[in-house]
């Protein structure tokens, strides 16, 4: 037995397997703790080899001493910061940033939450790598050093290189049927490290770990060539707008009121009938119901893109992390809490996705509430999602609608979310015998038009509770949609009902601002959805100054009168269409949007003041 072993650990085969295993076990361990996992992903694997045969390259180059050195400080490296993935990703639901390295002393607070994740799973794992890594020493402790030829290294440069390009090829093959410049897509995630849960599901720990690090000094190196130029080209056009500090009719009309600002997901106007949505449909007739506004797409996905220009006033027309971490002092949940009132953030998802958790209170908001950590809310599929259900039980109810104090509370309906057909909330509507899904062709249709009623019950059970409780005097509800139906398959018929099939055009949703104590007003204006911010802020007689903004009140004498959308097209009031090639205003504050995200603007002004 013991001659068995004596030849085994002299089979380079032998050897060289361990040393690889060693490096690849912790990085199959943690992407397959993840819930976003798909067995068809072969990519992190083979990233993941192509980074092991340059190590196990440099190991055959060094001396034997040298190469348990490195060797030591590569693993002990690898342990730590897998370590370090897998409780930031089990606490906080994303993956670790090499960025956030400067953030240790914050971590602190993490420490006794670390403990509570400790598991026999961890504990195992541990286990079993330092065996391996233990087992590696000895190997590389006896293994004879041997003279490197070129044409070995060679070989070993080559395999690198051809499993990179075997790990591309997959993403590319398995795209998902994504756009290319999706933020879903594979081979976007690999180019641009922007959502880590995403792009470590298709780069593996090592290579993004790798690609982080070397992004993060890359933008270091770029953001000190070109933010000093794009921050001097934002303040000469901030500098051009003129005094528009005025009082209108509009101005102070809701001081003191609360706000229930709802995004309605796909709440396109179509869907908001007296048949299928008859309470919003009412508060449509009883309020402002604003008929020419729209919900340009940039970047992010539709519905963020939307919650992002309705909270900051800008558009996201650049990537995440040229704005998670920014600072946005003039957002409305930042105005509001100014002037006294307790902001909070609701949605369906947990904390994690699109990063809410944190982007949300990056906008300013307290805290961000998620439907699927409540406790009364039980989970029963993921697109299974009654609005009322998780909304308007007690526990949610209470945060959104805080006693005895003003509140601006921002909430994200969710029953209308796509899929619009095989959505288990109409399978289960089928089998109850609610809906029926006759004529056959008309499915979709019929899905969409239940899930809007839906949404619909929970803004009238929202209207009884606040009589109930007697705020509906002193609240203010806005509803506005994320984005139009762009998920329904049948797209002549989408054409049909949004009476154009141009794309653009098709964005022109819903804006509802109902209180009880107005008129009702069709209001015609052209607006998109960053108009919000300082309109409403002169609503409720918040402080603000319009010279902050690239958007504009929409009451006001100095509103812009046009809307832009992705690459740069352009919506005038008069109806006429710009493109790109005609270097349309759209596209000037296309730029002005990115490089506010890029230089962290606000926040660099007021080092500067």
């Amino acid at each position: 037995m013991k001659s068995l072993i004596n030849k085994l650990f002299k089979n380079k085969c032998f050897q060289w397997s361990i040393i690889i295993i060693s490096y690849l076990f912790l990085d199959i361990v943690i992407i397959k703790s993840t819930y976003f996992y798909s067995i068809k992903n072969v990519a992190p694997m083979l990233f993941s080899l192509s980074i092991i045969m340059i190590n196990i390259l440099i190991i055959k180059l060094m001396s034997k001493k040298w190469a348990m050195i490195y060797y030591i400080i590569s693993s002990i490296f690898n342990y730590i910061l897998a370590l370090v993935q897998y409780f930031h990703f089990k606490i906080l639901g994303n993956f670790f940033t090499f960025s956030e390295i400067f953030l240790s002393k914050e971590g602190v607070a993490y420490f006794n939450v670390i403990l509570e994740n400790i598991n026999f799973k961890i504990i195992l794992v541990s286990v079993i790598y330092i065996l391996l890594f233990i087992l590696s020493i000895i190997i590389l402790y006896k293994m004879p050093k041997e003279k490197l030829k070129l044409k070995k290294i060679l070989i070993i440069i080559c395999l690198s290189i051809l499993l990179q390009f075997l790990g591309i090829s997959s993403l590319l093959i398995f795209n998902n049927g994504y756009d290319y410049k999706s933020n879903y897509s594979p081979i976007y995630n690999y180019t641009h490290i922007e959502a880590p849960y995403r792009s470590i599901q298709v780069l593996g720990t090592i290579q993004y770990n790798i690609q982080d690090i070397f992004y993060y000094f890359y933008k270091i190196i770029y953001d000190k060539m070109t933010i000093p130029k794009n921050y001097q080209t934002l303040n000469e056009y901030f500098a051009t707008i003129p005094d528009y500090e005025e009082n209108n009719e509009y101005t102070n009309l809701f001081k003191d009121k609360n706000l229930i600002y709802i995004l309605l997901e796909s709440g396109d106007d179509w869907l908001i009938t007296k048949e299928y949505m008859p309470t919003l449909y009412k508060m449509s007739q009883e309020g402002w119901n604003f008929t020419n506004r729209y919900a340009p797409f940039f970047y992010g996905g539709y519905t963020f893109n939307a919650e992002f220009a309705a909270n900051t006033g800008i558009y996201l027309t650049d990537s995440f992390e040229n704005s998670i971490d920014n600072y946005y002092p003039y957002s409305l949940p930042n105005l509001f809490k100014k002037a006294g009132y307790t902001v909070n953030s609701f949605h369906m998802n947990d904390a994690k996705y699109y990063e809410r958790g944190t982007y949300h209170k990056t906008f300013g908001y307290t805290k961000y509430y998620g439907g699927y950590n409540t406790k009364k809310y039980i989970k029963q599929g993921y697109d299974y999602v009654d609005d009322s259900n998780w909304i308007l039980n007690d526990e949610t109810y209470n945060l959104l609608v805080p006693k005895n104090k003003k509140f601006m509370s921002f909430l994200i309906t969710y029953s209308m979310h796509l899929p619009y057909f095989n959505n288990s909330l109409c399978d289960q509507a089928i089998r109850n015998g609610e809906i029926s899904y006759e004529p056959w062709e008309q499915r979709e249709e019929i899905c969409l038009h239940y899930l809007s009623t839906k949404s619909d019950l929970m803004f009238k059970e929202l209207l009884d509770r606040l009589k109930k409780d007697k705020l509906l005097d002193d609240t203010v509800i806005v509803v506005f949609a994320d984005h139009n139906t762009y998920g329904f398959s049948d797209k002549e018929y989408l054409s049909e009902v949004k009476g154009t099939d141009y794309l653009y055009l098709q964005q022109k949703t819903p804006l509802i601002i109902w209180s009880k104590d107005i008129k009702h007003k069709d209001i015609d204006v052209l607006m998109d959805t960053a108009d919000l911010v300082p309109t409403l802020a002169n609503l409720f007689g918040l402080e603000f100054d319009s010279h902050n903004y690239l958007s504009t009140d929409v009451f006001s004498s100095y509103h812009d009168n046009y809307v832009y959308f992705q690459y740069g097209f352009q919506l005038n009031s008069d109806g006429t269409f710009v493109d790109s090639s005609k270097n349309s205003k759209g596209q000037e504050m296309i730029t002005y949007n990115q490089y506010i995200l890029k230089t962290d603007y606000y926040r660099k002004s007021e080092m500067n003041d």
